[in-house]
């Protein structure tokens, strides 16, 4: 039972028959609280009684019992000791031994919690509970005393830290006022180091999802497992810094792009931006995208997806991937495209290789059309066929000898081996094609 009417030792009221302080005075608790003895996570659970109707509930021990009732039951009942999530949609399933509040509305248990007695987002320790006496058995002199609250042993208390949220003068203003005065997000955190941000910085939102972060790291940064990163304003720089690498043992000073970390490649998306886009530095064109004062004529909203592997599947219809300007893929090994059927590419115009090397325009030279050149070849064999050959005695001429002949005749039916039978490109239509 969760909210109960107890009573105090000390707390009486006047007994009309006698005149004396010696009624206890019962009041009233709504909510009590408790510890967790055991959770049912799923209907393999001990006390899940192969009912779904017990996911996610607790079983318990109130720290405060009823006033008729001064020493707990033991055996624990299953029934009676239950105790549902408070909410519905929302439930932060507990460890045993977490605190929480128990109550009892319309006849049924319910828990809130777990309670933030030490305000860390891993286990928090019910620093109310005292180990309560039984009742002595016959021929006892006193009672056992009850064991202390016990542990699940498959849950592993690690010391992440609580999330915080410091002072960054470029996205929170540089007033000297507002230091150490910025408002608070909501956070959702898990128990080992996961979680999810909806907050602010200034009037600009943002949202961040984070996985798999480090137990000292009191901020989503770039070193997390995983990070998906939605904001209005403010660099990706300016957001998350650097940070350790642990696989490569070293600190990157600054978030970049990966296929531009490997080490001699030459082409990279950075120097194909800069050829692409006739540009010194490709640095401000990538990186610098959502300074501050871009957020005050509304171009700064930007999505970072930051993980070790990041898989995209459709399983029923297609996939979309459009940009209004540039689409930019870089990868520090291979690049490949697979398909069933066709693979086609359609542009004003297609470059295998980089039509600028070094800032200049480097002299390219287009792609053989397979039909024309038959048809040139073919023409050229014509007129070989049709010479005739003349003889420098009596001025006589005559067509091309056997041999000759024979030789144009095996060229021609060779021509047919230009062609690909996979491989196909579209036929010039004007000098420019629009």
């Amino acid at each position: 039972m969760g909210s109960v009417f107890a009573t105090k030792p000390d707390v009486f009221i006047i007994d009309p028959l006698t005149g004396q302080d010696t009624i206890p005075t019962p009041f009233y608790i709504q909510f009590v609280p408790g510890s967790v003895t055991d959770v049912v996570t799923s209907l393999d659970s001990l006390y899940s009684d192969n009912n779904p109707k017990n996911l996610n509930s607790i079983i318990a021990e109130p720290h405060i019992l009823p006033s008729d009732k001064r020493f707990k039951d033991r055996i624990t009942d299953s029934e009676k000791d239950r105790y549902m999530p408070l909410f519905r949609g929302m439930t932060d399933v507990p460890v045993k031994g977490d605190p929480v509040l128990l109550c009892t509305i319309g006849k049924i248990n319910y828990y809130l919690g777990p309670l933030n007695t030490d305000n860390k987002p891993t286990l928090n320790n019910d620093n109310l509970y005292i180990p309560r006496q039984d009742i002595p058995l016959p021929g006892q002199e006193q009672a056992t005393v009850t064991e202390a609250m016990g542990q699940s042993l498959n849950f592993i208390n690690t010391q992440h830290t609580r999330l915080s949220k410091k002072y960054k003068p470029e996205l929170d203003g540089d007033d000297a006022f507002s230091y150490n005065e910025i408002h608070g997000d909501q956070i959702f955190e898990g128990r080992h180091g996961n979680s999810i941000r909806i907050g602010s910085r200034d009037i600009y939102p943002y949202l961040i999802l984070s996985n798999h972060r480090t137990e000292s790291n009191e901020e989503e940064s770039l070193a997390d497992g995983s990070l998906i990163s939605i904001t209005s304003n403010g660099t990706l720089q300016q957001h998350f810094g650097g940070y350790y690498d642990i696989v490569q043992e070293k600190i990157i000073p600054q978030f970049i792009l990966a296929s531009d970390t490997v080490e001699e490649n030459s082409r990279t998306i950075g120097s194909m931006i800069q050829s692409v886009n006739q540009i010194d530095d490709s640095y401000p064109y990538i990186y610098e995208f959502g300074k501050p004062e871009e957020s005050n004529v509304g171009g700064s909203n930007q999505i970072l997806l930051h993980s070790d592997r990041i898989i995209i599947n459709s399983k029923r219809d297609n996939i979309f991937l459009s940009s209004i300007n540039d689409i930019h893929l870089g990868a520090g090994r291979n690049l490949t495209i697979s398909t069933k059927e066709s693979l086609i590419i359609e542009s004003q115009n297609i470059y295998l290789g980089s039509p600028i090397k070094n800032k200049e325009p480097v002299e390219i030279e287009p792609l053989v059309l397979g039909n024309q050149l038959k048809i040139v070849l073919g023409s050229m064999l014509d007129i070989i066929e049709s010479l005739k050959v003349t003889a420098c005695i009596a001025g006589l001429s005559g067509p091309i000898d056997l041999v000759t002949l024979n030789s144009i005749k095996s060229l021609r039916s060779e021509l047919m081996n230009f062609e690909s039978n996979y491989h196909f490109i579209e036929p010039n239509e004007g000098a420019n094609k629009q």
